[in-house]
């Protein structure tokens, strides 16, 4: 669990499937911070990008054996960089394999400007027990994609409701 956090969450790291690397800010900066998500801004802090620019950045989160489940997803990115004149940092996102998950504009981070991305849709589950993402530079990116952190809620049937219920499936964030 973060100090920082708000809500109590803790935070883990997800299962990578390609070579990573992490990135850090180069000076702790409130703004990471100054989002309606409150993200911690020690979670904000750290980035996950591809090792190989031409590769993208895999990775799943196991999320139970029952396909019916439904999940609502949000992925928090900020550019931790300072970017040269020349380059450019934006990609999309592919979930299970469907590129329009994430719709038809790529992600452009903002330096040490905390953004987010949630689909209005929730995700069904899958019967490989996991969802797999996929971050893709676009073409006219010099730059591998990143992530900072993620959210994963669980949608619950509040008619079966257990009064000791707490919505939280799981956060990550994305460390070396």
């Amino acid at each position: 669990m973060s100090d920082e956090d708000v809500f109590g969450y803790f935070w883990d790291i997800p299962v990578w499937s390609s070579p990573w690397k992490t990135l850090e800010a180069a000076y702790e900066s409130s703004s990471l911070s100054d989002s309606g998500y409150k993200i911690p801004k020690s979670v904000m802090m750290d980035s996950a990008t591809s090792v190989d620019i031409n590769e993208p950045l895999i990775f799943s989160v196991n999320v139970g054996d029952d396909p019916s489940q439904n999940f609502y997803i949000y992925m928090h990115f900020a550019e931790l960089q300072k970017l040269n004149g020349n380059d450019i940092r934006e990609f999309t996102v592919s979930l299970n394999g469907d590129d329009s998950w994430a719709g038809d504009q790529p992600i452009i981070p903002t330096y040490l400007n905390p953004s987010t991305f949630q689909n209005p849709s929730s995700v069904g589950g899958s019967t490989t027990n996991k969802l797999s993402f996929a971050l893709k530079r676009t073409n006219r990116s010099t730059l591998p994609p990143i992530i900072n952190a993620m959210e994963i809620y669980r949608v619950k049937d509040f008619s079966q409701l257990d009064p000791h219920f707490h919505p939280l499936s799981t956060q990550w964030k994305f460390t070396g």
